[in-house]
Parts: structure tokens; sequence; C-alpha cells
């Protein structure tokens, strides 16, 4: 999941610069400023929404693998546990 959100991130900065070439095509008229401040508006939210999911995604990765530790101590101290009780029983 790490590698997931590090490689969505990658990816991500790769789109906006490609997209930056098409940035102004609307013209510079009324209309054309128009649909530009609101083109510059909506993407600008957009990329900084998929920034924070490519963080969240990356960071999701670190709370699997510490979930994952924190299944396998309380496993290895379950059995630990039940290894005194089958000792004492013997």
């Amino acid at each position: 999941m790490r590698d997931v959100g590090t490689d969505f991130a990658a990816k991500l900065d790769a789109f906006r610069g490609r997209i930056a070439a098409y940035e102004g095509a609307w013209g510079h008229d009324t209309i054309g400023t128009l649909v530009g401040t609101a083109y510059q508006y909506f993407s600008d939210w957009t990329f900084q929404c998929w920034g924070t999911m490519a963080e969240e995604i990356g960071y999701a990765g670190e709370d699997i693998v510490e979930m994952a530790r924190t299944v396998e101590q309380a496993d290895d101290d379950a059995a630990a546990g039940l290894e005194a009780i089958a000792g004492r029983l013997a």
C-alpha cells in the first residue's frame, strides 16, 4: 500500500505536468477568462484532494504493517500463555 501511494503520487505529478500544457487554451476574452478562473480553482482543488488521497493510501500501508505486527505479537503472547498452561498441567 505504501508503494501504491508513492506510485499514485508520482503519476499524479506527471499528469499535472502534462495537462499544464493546456492551461490557457480557452482564450483571453471575457468567457475564456471566466472559464480559466473556474478551471484553475477546480484544478487546484482536485489535485489537492488527489494528493491527500495518495498520502492517505501510503499511511494505510503503514497502518496495515503495524496492525500485522500487533496481531503477530498477540498470537505469540497467546501461544506462550497456552504453552505455560500446558506445562503446568503436564
